[in-house]
């Protein structure tokens, strides 16, 4: 029998080694989920002080991480920090922000609804702008836009008709009748 064909199973040398493997991957991953914790902070801090330049890093660079993030107030902040930014002064930063979410797609439109119910015409329009930027896939946000096409508050309504602007055909029926 070769050396390839041996059983090395039962070898206490070998085992220690995969224990010692095993311990090593998994304080691997805790400093990269602690180093994580610490950038997507870090990041939220630099787009709310920084200057153009580092908005625009700061919300490149979120939404970069956002796929790889599993916990979720890393993703509230990440993505809160992102729709926020899509209102961002310079146009530079809001266009930033608005590729990010359109990358994003689907996985953004659940963290629009606390935007969409704040009742605040500010948060409402910013989640209305992303819906803009992430396109037909945020469909499901439609009832939210169709409550407010026929505000009182003729701000709700022009965000409102902005944010369905990016949907066509059948899924408009609803809002139309």
């Amino acid at each position: 029998m070769d050396d390839s064909q041996r059983d090395l199973s039962g070898d206490p040398k070998l085992n220690h080694m995969m224990n010692l493997l095993l311990l090593l991957n998994w304080f691997l991953c805790l400093v990269s989920a602690s180093v994580t914790d610490d950038r997507i902070s870090e990041l939220a801090s630099q787009y709310k002080s920084g200057s153009q330049t580092e908005r625009i890093e700061a919300v490149l660079e979120l939404g970069q991480r956002i796929p790889d993030l599993t916990d979720e107030q890393q993703l509230d902040s990440a993505y809160q920090t992102l729709i926020d930014a899509v209102a961002d002064p310079a146009e530079l930063v809001a266009s930033a922000a608005k590729l990010r979410l359109a990358e994003l797609g689907l996985q953004a439109v659940p963290y629009l609804k606390p935007f969409l119910e704040s009742g605040k015409f500010i948060q409402f329009a910013k989640a209305c702008e992303s819906i803009k930027a992430i396109g037909p896939s945020a469909k499901t946000c439609i009832p939210w836009l169709e409550k407010h096409v026929d505000s009182t508050d003729p701000k709700f309504q022009l965000a409102a008709l902005h944010g369905l602007g990016v949907f066509e055909g059948e899924e408009l029926l609803p809002v139309l009748d």
